[in-house]
């Protein structure tokens, strides 16, 4: 089996205490998936989130229905939590959520380790997957972005900046400046040089 790593790292000016309980809420992990993958909850809601906990999703990967089960393997707010696969497309899948506290707000980093199915026949699909697990991710990253804007608009009265940051498969980093719009958005870019937007950053290999 061969064993892939994927990461990307998210710089949101929110304090880890109002971060944290946005993805504690799994009813939102629907709000900031592609619409395109038709990604449901089968699981009742609300979830009571925990360790061991187990959650049923559906979706459609390339037109082909799937369903997907994960389990809560650890969980520690407003830290960290893992979740793992225990039915699904992959052999393998393992999420690492993880907040650390940053001067500028909170740095949300995800890892994750997954490896295909039918090896070694199924690695040829490997650079699909890997570009599939990029374009989710920055989708969600947008999304994240955009949403942490809209909350800080509502409680704190708008922000100043809040900087994305995700390198995804083809090796190609992503970055986002937000300012403050005139107006709540979901996203608002602003132009400029991206060498002075911050230090946050994320990284991919592959291991055999």
């Amino acid at each position: 089996m061969r064993v892939h790593h994927f990461e990307s790292r998210i710089l949101l000016r929110p304090p880890r205490r109002e971060v944290f309980p946005f993805f504690a809420d799994e009813a939102n992990l629907e709000r900031i998936t592609p619409p395109e993958l038709s990604f449901r909850i089968v699981t009742p809601l609300p979830i009571p989130m925990g360790e061991g906990t187990l959650i049923d999703y559906k979706l459609r990967l390339f037109g082909i229905p799937f369903r997907w089960k994960t389990r809560i393997r650890e969980w520690d707010p407003p830290r960290r939590f893992v979740d793992e696969q225990i039915r699904g497309p992959y052999r393998l899948w393992v999420h690492t959520h993880e907040f650390r506290p940053h001067p500028k707000g909170t740095l949300m980093i995800d890892r994750v380790r997954y490896a295909l199915p039918l090896h070694p026949v199924g690695e040829w699909a490997a650079p699909v997957i890997r570009f599939l697990i990029s374009w989710i991710f920055r989708y969600r990253a947008r999304m994240i972005v955009g949403l942490m804007e809209e909350k800080a608009w509502r409680h704190a009265g708008g922000l100043d900046q809040t900087t994305l940051h995700c390198r995804c498969g083809l090796r190609r980093l992503l970055r986002l400046p937000f300012r403050r719009p005139t107006r709540p958005h979901l996203s608002h870019p602003v132009r400029g040089n991206p060498r002075r937007a911050g230090s946050a950053g994320g990284s991919r290999k592959d291991v055999g």
